[in-house]
């Protein structure tokens, strides 16, 4: 409720999105078509008989009056519109919201500083408290950073969306310092200037909390798929040539061959990182290997996916159609309420709407991220972070299912917001035309943009 009111007012106040248009209305018309599809579903009177679940027949064996439809559990279904419907305002109230480049700046910056700050949370909570989770005694995954979710793979997935923000704010706070020039003036015992230090100092720490919160999760999934999106945005802030093709400090480019040497060996620190930090993940790994229960009920859940390909079971509904299909050899522990994987799960659920809705959403979606690569210059970082977000997440998908948790899926977002809004803000009137400028603190610690006040101090 409150989410609807929020982008009920924001749209009420600033009317429809001023950049991003198309993809507002598509993620509009897909939300629209998904909540009618699970009304359908769940409707025990709008469609014939011959739509309902076969397992609706059991009543009649019964002696029970038949009243079916096509979910299998009604109620749940509507419940878990819930789920997305969170997410789904997040981001088209972040398009609504957002008029220009450093408004969008000015966003993921805050949500590098409070992935940043929930990490430090989780690390304390961890260090001080690690049997309560949040007021709450903690039951599952003791040993594991969880901060205030309950599973260390959705916090996973969230921590390593939080890392991307982070890496990216610091790598634009010191992209006009120049490590070369630092490190000879120490040598030479010059005085060395401060300017834009302190401010990488602290991006850099915040990156670091927000990658040590991530490894202390012990997800091994999590953590392969935000090293892999990691490497992705590294290549890419590497291999970047600037427009003017001068020194950008940091982000200087030289020959080709340089290029592919600091991409080599960016990769090789983040790779080193993990294997130092990670040691517990990879232990957890060498010793579960291939034994882990989600390959174990895997099989039983494609046979499940097969039954109903057309209409599905129902939205939400896995954890009451999957019991029949669940092999003995996978015991009896643990109660599976999802697939632990969102395209097994989504198409099980909604049937062959799933399939559509993820190709147009998805394909929409990386359609506004490549625009941004190609036509953005100096703001197309921002869309490779966005795409490095998208490759984390979808990755992680295929093992877990921490976007279905609502808390974290709204972060992720919002923060997908932001960036499709930059990658498709070319031309607009509101359009910063200035360089991608190094955001700065003000006078309360909040991370703002300003490409002016930059400007007119570097004059």
């Amino acid at each position: 409720m409150f989410a609807s009111l929020v982008a009920l007012l924001c749209l009420l106040t600033y009317g429809g999105p001023a950049r991003a248009r198309w993809l507002f209305l598509t993620f509009l018309l897909l939300g629209c078509l998904t909540f009618a599809w699970v009304w359908l579903q769940s409707s025990q009177s709008l469609l014939p008989s011959s739509f309902d679940n076969a397992l609706w027949g059991d009543l009649g064996r019964a002696s029970l009056p038949v009243n079916g439809a096509i979910s299998i559990a009604p109620a749940d279904s509507i419940m878990s519109l819930l789920d997305i419907a969170v997410p789904l305002l997040s981001f088209l109230t972040g398009l609504i919201i957002i008029r220009s480049d450093d408004d969008a700046r000015k966003l993921i910056n805050l949500f590098a500083i409070g992935g940043a700050i929930f990490a430090l949370y989780g690390i304390a909570q961890l260090s001080l408290f690690p049997e309560t989770n949040l007021f709450f005694p903690k039951v599952a995954y003791l040993g594991d950073l969880t901060a205030t979710f309950s599973n260390r793979n959705t916090a996973g997935t969230f921590f390593g969306l939080a890392a991307l923000a982070t890496m990216k704010y610091a790598w634009s706070v010191g992209k006009q310092i120049s490590l070369v020039r630092l490190i000879r003036r120490m040598l030479l015992n010059k005085e060395v200037g401060k300017d834009g230090l302190p401010a990488f100092a602290l991006a850099f720490l915040a990156f670091m909390f927000a990658v040590l919160a991530l490894l202390m999760t012990n997800s091994r999934a999590a953590t392969a798929s935000s090293l892999v999106a990691f490497g992705v945005l590294l290549c890419f802030l590497f291999a970047h040539k600037s427009r003017s093709g001068k020194s950008l400090g940091f982000a200087a480019i030289g020959s080709d061959r340089k290029i592919i040497m600091r991409t080599l060996g960016a990769v090789a620190l983040v790779v080193a990182v993990f294997a130092v930090f990670g040691g517990k993940i990879i232990l957890r790994a060498e010793i579960q290997g291939a034994e882990d229960g989600r390959y174990c009920v895997l099989p039983g859940i494609v046979e499940l996916a097969k039954g109903e390909p057309l209409l599905g079971y129902g939205f939400g509904t896995f954890r009451y159609a999957f019991p029949p299909y669940r092999a003995p050899e996978c015991g009896i522990l643990f109660v599976w309420d999802r697939a632990h994987n969102i395209y097994l799960d989504g198409f099980i659920g909604l049937g062959l709407l799933f399939p559509v809705v993820l190709i147009v959403g998805v394909g929409a979606l990386l359609a506004a991220h490549v625009i941004g690569i190609r036509e953005r210059r100096r703001m197309k970082t921002y869309s490779v972070m966005g795409l490095a977000a998208i490759l984390l997440v979808g990755l992680h998908s295929l093992v877990d299912f921490s976007i279905e948790i609502p808390g974290m899926a709204a972060y992720a977002a919002a923060l997908l917001s932001a960036t499709s809004s930059i990658s498709l803000g070319k031309g607009r009137a509101r359009q910063s035309s200035g360089p991608e400028e190094q955001p700065t603190l003000d006078m309360n610690g909040i991370l703002i943009a300003s490409t002016r006040e930059s400007a007119r101090q570097r004059k």
